[in-house]
């Protein structure tokens, strides 16, 4: 069944849809698909699909973060380090990715990494966002 899914999700991504929905608008939502994955903790699933994605739009630095917080959830932190490092290439300033690499950074033990995430999100988010928040609460906890 799950080839299926992703083979219906190739042959989709190929096609221009006939009602009007952009290339932009599906990319969106197979994003949003996958997150409904992450939710319901569906990382391998997720992670076939992100890497899909990834071929398709190798820019993506939303799908890279995605991809490298599956890879973390289920303990492949070498994959992990590579997808949030392919998400800070295409957007340096990505705060998802900026967190996300802060919490693989403490459970690696290298905390001053972490700090250096934080502190870049500090700069990104002067007046506080949720990723600073989520980032500093890890690093109190850890």
């Amino acid at each position: 069944m799950r080839l299926v899914c992703l083979a219906m999700l190739v042959i989709m991504s190929q096609w221009s849809l006939a009602d009007g929905t952009s290339d932009e608008d599906e990319y969106d939502a197979e994003l949003d698909d996958v997150r409904e994955m992450i939710e319901s903790s569906r990382y391998e699933q997720a992670i076939e699909v992100l890497g899909i994605l990834v071929k398709q739009e190798s820019g993506s630095a939303d799908a890279w973060n995605l991809l490298g917080y599956s890879h973390r959830k289920r303990g492949n932190f070498e994959e992990a380090a590579h997808s949030y490092r392919q998400a800070l290439l295409h957007n340096p300033e990505h705060k998802g990715a900026l967190e996300y690499q802060g919490e693989l950074f403490l459970a690696l033990n290298d905390l001053a990494s972490a700090r250096d995430n934080l502190n870049m999100l500090r700069e990104l988010c002067p007046t506080g966002c949720e990723e600073l928040a989520d980032l500093e609460k890890a690093l109190a906890d850890h």
